[in-house]
């Protein structure tokens, strides 16, 4: 019976020898940023249209690049591909932002200005209009490799479930814009 175990370890530990072996003279597979940052390959446009569409958020309209200037501040040339939707009506807070930044960007410029507005737009609505106060609370400011999205809409379960299941944005961590939260990819 001992001699038994001790062929079983044995043969075991051959088999450990050489897949160690057989792994050491394997190259080493080449890291691909790309892969890892963000496998998102649809317009700015497409996203903030699907999000509208299927969550369904009405009267929204999407800005010209001039007038986006007024509403974030952030020089339009650090991204190469945008979409951003506002509510029509002007008690509404809704808003869909979908930015690709030019290689290179730092992201937390956006991300910063993005926050900042979100903050304006508490203190305005505060008083205002206080659903839609309690909708920017719960606004989401989300980061995926190259592609930053501003979520602020009634159904805002419904709006990150898009992204994350249809644009492959990762699962990530919110905090209320009101508490200053910058947001930004979770680390591995």
């Amino acid at each position: 019976m001992r001699k038994r175990h001790f062929s079983r370890l044995f043969v075991l530990f051959l088999l450990i020898v050489l897949c160690a072996l057989s792994a050491c003279g394997a190259p080493a597979p080449a890291f691909d940023r790309s892969q890892q940052e963000s496998s998102v390959t649809a317009s700015a446009d497409d996203i903030a249209t699907a999000i509208i569409q299927q969550t369904p958020i009405d009267h929204m309209v999407a800005l010209e690049s001039k007038t986006i200037s007024l509403h974030y501040d952030f020089d339009l040339s650090l991204v190469d591909d945008y979409a951003v939707y506002m509510s029509t009506i002007n008690t509404s807070a809704d808003e869909v932002a979908i930015f690709h930044l030019k290689e290179g960007t730092d992201s937390q410029v956006i991300i910063r200005a993005l926050n900042a507005c979100i903050q304006m737009k508490m203190r305005t609505f505060q008083t205002l209009a206080p659903k839609e106060y309690e909708k920017l609370s719960h606004a989401l400011l989300l980061s995926n490799g190259d592609y930053i999205a501003l979520l602020v809409c009634p159904k805002i379960e419904t709006a990150y479930s898009i992204l994350t299941e249809n644009y492959h944005f990762p699962a990530m961590t919110n905090a209320a814009a009101k508490k200053g939260a910058i947001l930004a990819k979770k680390e591995d």
